[in-house]
């Protein structure tokens, strides 16, 4: 879990595998879960300016936090590579 204040630009990275050796799944997806029950928001490769490929198999988000709470978060990779990394941000309110 990723804590953080909001406000916070926090980065989401996930590397994608087959036997050790980076590689590219065929699809990326990154899912995040706002708290207190706002609409979840989900990010496509190739579709998603928000969703980037740093290299072989290496994927990332950078989300702005704009609401306390907790957001569970997915990174799925279907096709050739098939692997979901999970995972939170835990967002405080900003301390003055």
């Amino acid at each position: 879990m990723i804590t953080c204040e909001k406000g916070d630009e926090v980065r989401v990275t996930v590397t994608f595998d087959s036997g050790g050796t980076p590689r590219d799944p065929t699809t990326v997806t990154f899912k995040i879960v706002l708290p207190h029950g706002l609409s979840p928001v989900t990010y496509v490769y190739g579709t998603d300016v928000q969703l980037i490929r740093d290299g072989v198999g290496i994927y990332h988000v950078d989300w702005l936090t704009t609401v306390q709470g907790n957001a569970p978060w997915s990174m799925r990779g279907t096709g050739a590579v098939q692997r979901t990394a999970i995972g939170a941000i835990y967002v405080n309110d900003t301390v003055p």
